[in-house]
């Protein structure tokens, strides 16, 4: 990009910190959803709280999938963004050692 510089190292450490969250969370979210709300959860007479909070607990469920897929759609966007600059980059070396007669 004219005018633009970046440092392909850091970006490459940014996408393995990236992925590395993403293995995190999917941990984080395989545990959540083998957990279970047992209906005594709030005591003998706290079965009607419990089964309020099952809901909230789906849709907290189904937005950390969500998050989820996201950071890894993330990291392979940026996994891509790397090989492609690498790849400029190379390219761009070859054709000035090439303007420079090979050296």
């Amino acid at each position: 990009m004219a005018g633009h510089t970046y440092d392909l190292g850091v970006l490459q450490t940014h996408t393995q910190q990236l992925g590395g969250v993403a293995d995190q969370l999917e941990d984080a979210l395989s545990d959540a959803l083998q957990a279970e709300l047992p209906q005594d959860a709030f005591g003998p007479l706290g079965a009607p709280i419990a089964e309020l909070v099952k809901p909230l607990a789906q849709a907290a469920q189904e937005a950390f999938t969500s998050g989820v897929s996201s950071v890894r759609a993330s990291t392979a966007s940026m996994h891509a963004t790397v090989r492609e600059y690498d790849e400029t980059e190379q390219a761009n070396a070859a054709a000035f050692r090439a303007g420079m007669g090979g050296a």
